[in-house]
């Protein structure tokens, strides 16, 4: 089972990493909270050693990773080389993503290699451009297959933000701004 996943997981992260940076605004068709969750969702069902054991424990290692981007580098080492003082969740599961870089690190081509530089750099890779690019590519697709004006994605993305935002902080109304403000720190 584990050489299957593993090629169904190796790509070209060359061109993934391009794609990625070429995108003008990454918001465009999604928002960092539905990148974020969705992207997470794919990587457990990726790899299921990764989901949490409870609802409650996903929501954290999913806002834990919200809040890790936004984090000074500083802090990211921290977190990245073992040593975090907050992010438990989100600490341990980058734990076991790292035991999967590790393994599938090596059968990378050499230029992958060298271009993501360690299992570290894959273990990131994963967690935001490939599952970035992967909801980018849903919603694009969904709106386009729907024929939705810019206003109305615009609209449908503010929803969806505001829907995980209040599942993840189980708030009824939130401060739109704050979600704002908290979007343009990534």
């Amino acid at each position: 089972a584990f050489p299957l996943l593993l090629a169904v997981a190796l790509c070209n992260i060359i061109d993934e990493s391009q794609e990625y940076g070429a995108i003008e605004d990454p918001y465009e068709f999604t928002s960092p909270y539905e990148m974020i969750d969705m992207g997470i969702d794919d990587l457990c069902d990726k790899y299921p050693s990764l989901r949490p054991s409870s609802d409650e424990e996903m929501i954290t290692f999913k806002k834990e990773f919200m809040l890790f981007l936004a984090e000074k580098p500083d802090v990211q080492d921290e977190v990245l080389t073992g040593f975090p003082s907050n992010y438990r969740v989100l600490w341990g599961k980058m734990k076991e993503l790292r035991k999967i870089a590790d393994e599938e690190f090596d059968a990378l081509t050499k230029d992958d290699q060298r271009f993501i530089e360690s299992p570290t750099g894959l273990m990131l890779h994963k967690l935001a451009v490939q599952s970035g690019l992967k909801v980018i590519a849903l919603r694009k697709a969904d709106f386009k297959k729907r024929k939705l004006s810019k206003d109305q994605i615009k609209d449908e993305v503010n929803e969806r933000q505001l829907a995980i935002f209040q599942s993840w902080y189980g708030q009824e109304t939130v401060d739109e701004d704050s979600i704002e403000d908290f979007r343009d720190e990534l």
